[in-house]
């Protein structure tokens, strides 16, 4: 495999986008873990270092181990080639991936010490934060050009990712887009319709043609019981067939269907009123 064999920008920037994830995942499960210990010492307060140490030991496990990164290694990729890496290559590497995000989380509490004046520090620091910004969009801009240097830390140190085997093209089968595209349709055509339809009026309209709920035959009003809900009545109100509802089970349905049927005599409903206990 050739060193200068160049690998695909989607594959270096996925290589990244992992290690950023992995980087994160671990942090987040580390203080969760810390943070059940008892102790008398306020956590929050140095949860940069904590941070800082956790990168610290994924660069010693990946880089300073083995000259690449874990994400790397999940896509056969590594730095020139996988040869063994110096401190010129290394130290650049710490410098970003472990002491920079420690100074950047700090930023707020250091530049007060920077200088005597806290508004001169502010903007001192504002600056910075700024052009490093601007490089690293710069920086990106030039990647998508080139393909080389997905990152800062990649491009000042003067390395390079390369494939540890034959790469092959990332393609997606014509059958999962097709699928993907038919259900994507289908979703939206079904968001669209559901709107339109009243499903109230629906369920009432198959509840008329296939009878009542119950045999309303030699039946007496109950006034403790909803007719629609089973349940003990809530202000309750007679219909003109002469059963009582709850107020809000009657108003709902008859405002979503006017032709709402009773549900003990599938009548329809046209008139109902509180009833005076």
């Amino acid at each position: 495999m050739s060193v200068n064999e160049k690998v695909l920008r989607v594959s270096q920037l996925d290589a990244v986008e992992l290690d950023d994830e992995l980087s994160n995942i671990l942090q987040s499960q580390f203080l969760d873990v810390i943070y059940t210990l008892p102790t008398t010492l306020s956590l929050h307060r140095i949860k940069p270092e904590l941070k800082a140490a956790v990168r610290f030991l994924i660069w010693s496990f990946s880089i300073e181990s083995t000259g690449s990164t874990f994400g790397q290694r999940m896509l056969n990729l590594a730095y020139n080639g996988n040869s063994s890496l110096g401190l010129r290559h290394k130290i650049p590497l710490f410098l970003f991936s472990v002491l920079g995000n420690w100074i950047s989380e700090r930023l707020d509490d250091i530049t007060p010490l920077i200088s005597s004046q806290p508004r001169e520090a502010l903007r001192i620091a504002k600056i910075v934060s700024t052009t490093l910004k601007g490089l690293s969009l710069l920086n990106f801009v030039l990647f998508l050009l080139y393909g080389h240097y997905p990152s800062m830390r990649e491009r000042l140190s003067g390395l390079t990712m390369t494939p540890t085997q034959p790469q092959t093209l990332r393609q997606l089968s014509y059958d999962y887009m097709n699928r993907e595209i038919l259900w994507y349709g289908f979703s939206e055509f079904i968001f669209f319709v559901l709107p339109q339809l009243n499903l109230f009026a629906l369920k009432n309209w198959m509840r008329r043609k296939l009878g009542p709920w119950k045999d309303s035959k030699n039946e007496e009003t109950n006034f403790s019981e909803c007719s629609f809900c089973e349940k003990t009545v809530t202000m309750p109100h007679i219909t003109d067939c002469g059963h009582v509802y709850c107020y809000y089970c009657l108003c709902a349905n008859c405002l979503a269907d006017s032709r709402f049927p009773c549900a003990v005599c599938s009548n329809v409903i046209l008139e109902y009123s509180a009833v005076r206990l």
